[in-house]
């Protein structure tokens, strides 16, 4: 829709109230394209995830407990290394996550994390950078005790559905 277009349509759609001289917008509704629209909306990625980076083609475990506040996130990481245990600080913004983590006795040298996060939630992926020693890949999915529970909801709405 152009811009003319967009501004008759807005002036047909704006009514003044004849008790109080308020002015009323009434929705509009536009196509937009879905994927772009949902991309928009900020994920949430609180609770504990379960992951891997890659360092040299060697994978290291890592479990990270996340917590979100608006676009902001903080957290603790626990690699399943010599390295330790590091706190995160970093944002979300739509599906992309940023986060800079911190060893707390291991390494003095911040390792900066980029990556996406999956429509569902549950999985997320990107690139982990230690300047100047090098980067990889990395990714995370959201721990196995949620997604046990979660098996467990579907298994008693799916027992509730056939006893009846």
């Amino acid at each position: 829709m152009t811009a003319p277009a967009f501004l008759e349509v807005l002036t047909q759609s704006v009514e003044i109230c004849g008790s109080c001289d308020q002015i009323y917008i009434h929705c509009l509704q536009f196509k937009h394209n879905r994927d772009k629209l949902r991309n928009n909306l900020m994920a949430d990625v609180s609770g504990t995830w379960l992951g891997t980076y890659w360092q040299q083609g060697i994978p290291t475990r890592f479990e990270v407990t996340l917590i979100q506040s608006g676009n902001s996130l903080t957290g603790r990481i626990l690699d399943d290394s010599d390295l330790g245990e590091a706190q995160l600080t970093g944002e979300v913004v739509g599906r992309r996550i940023s986060f800079i983590k911190r060893y707390f006795t291991t390494s003095p040298d911040p390792v900066t994390y980029v990556g996406t996060i999956s429509e569902d939630e549950d999985y997320m992926q990107g690139q982990w950078s230690l300047k100047p020693w090098g980067s990889g890949p990395w990714e995370a999915r959201r721990s196995g005790e949620t997604l046990m529970a979660d098996l467990q909801t579907r298994i008693e709405k799916k027992v509730s559905l056939t006893a009846t």
